[in-house]
């Protein structure tokens, strides 16, 4: 399961605060990646989805779940495994965002061709765009 970056971010956020101790706010803005706007708006939700009490204290500048509402400790072992099983997945995940510049033309093709080629595509799971370049690259 790939998680959304509000998801992780409230995940994150439930998983540190479950303890029921004062977490600083630095630390979840650290663990969380995010601003302290953004952390105001995540404890809001999580607040709002879960109905917990979190409590902030001025003087500590930190924050602590004093009322856990509807988390329990499953969902919060559940929210666990998903962080890191959303961690291990963004470790292999790369995105290119280079666009390789293709121009269209038009061919005359028999039924024959265009069924073989169409095979060719289906068995390699690629458009027929792909094959035909495959086609041309090989010679």
């Amino acid at each position: 399961m790939i998680l959304s970056t509000k998801q992780k971010r409230i995940f994150t956020l439930a998983v540190l605060l479950s303890s029921g101790e004062s977490v600083s706010a630095n630390t979840i803005i650290k663990n969380a990646d995010c601003s302290g706007a953004t952390l105001t708006r995540a404890l809001r939700d999580l607040r709002d989805v879960y109905n917990t009490t979190i409590k902030y204290s001025k003087s500590s500048h930190s924050y602590q779940m004093t009322d856990a509402g509807n988390l329990t400790h499953v969902e919060i072992a559940l929210m666990q495994r998903s962080l890191s099983k959303s961690e291990m997945l963004s470790v292999d995940e790369n995105v290119s965002l280079t666009k390789v510049r293709k121009k269209a033309v038009s061919i005359s093709l028999s039924k024959a061709t265009i069924s073989k080629l169409d095979s060719l595509a289906n068995e390699k799971n690629v458009s027929r765009s792909d094959i035909i370049e495959m086609l041309i690259n090989s010679l």
